[in-house]
């Protein structure tokens, strides 16, 4: 376990690493946007319409002239298929509260979180602490990054992280949180 106070630069570097598909199937590592711009995961339920297992196992569509319009192979990764709904999980107090469609910024002890659909009731409350000025504000959470099986593959844990601004979208779904914190542990 490390403990990082102000280097920020290699955190944001491991965050931006994603997983691509590649033309044979095989899942390679591949670095990401810069430290100062922001990691995605793709929208819940987005993704090459394939099972959540691994390979497309997709037919050719059909067209009324019995052409076909799809051009996937019959198994394995094709480049732009999804490999995970969600890349990220917040944890309050030890428990997942809510996936994260994307983690960006993170500089000078903030980050900027962009929540998704599906609110959690724990950071609803977190936020209304936060605005309110209560002693709950101060939380210790961790923002994990996933694999495609929901597994943690890095834990980046914020302790004494607070609420500093609320971002609401329109349409709704994509609400950002600027948490601030004052020392990281990454796992």
């Amino acid at each position: 376990m490390r403990v990082h106070k102000f280097n920020f630069a290699a955190l944001a570097v491991a965050m931006s690493l994603a997983l691509t598909a590649c033309d044979d199937g095989d899942v390679k590592e591949k670095a990401g946007p810069s430290p100062a711009s922001s990691v995605s995961a793709p929208a819940h339920g987005a993704g090459s319409g394939g099972s959540e297992q691994g390979g497309a196992k997709n037919s050719a569509e059909r067209s009324p002239g019995g052409q076909s319009t799809t051009a996937k192979s019959a198994e394995g990764l094709q480049p732009g298929d999804a490999l995970a709904a969600h890349n990220f999980r917040l944890r309050m107090d030890g428990v997942p509260v809510e996936y994260l469609q994307e983690v960006s910024g993170l500089e000078d002890q903030k980050v900027t979180l962009v929540r998704g659909v599906t609110h959690s009731p724990e950071v609803d409350r977190w936020i209304d602490d936060a605005i309110a000025g209560r002693e709950g504000r101060l939380k210790d959470v961790a923002v994990e990054m996933l694999d495609y099986q929901d597994n943690t593959v890095k834990q980046y844990q914020l302790r004494g992280a607070f609420v500093e601004r609320v971002t609401y979208s329109d349409p709704p779904g994509q609400d950002s949180l600027t948490v601030r914190f004052f020392a990281l542990v990454i796992q």
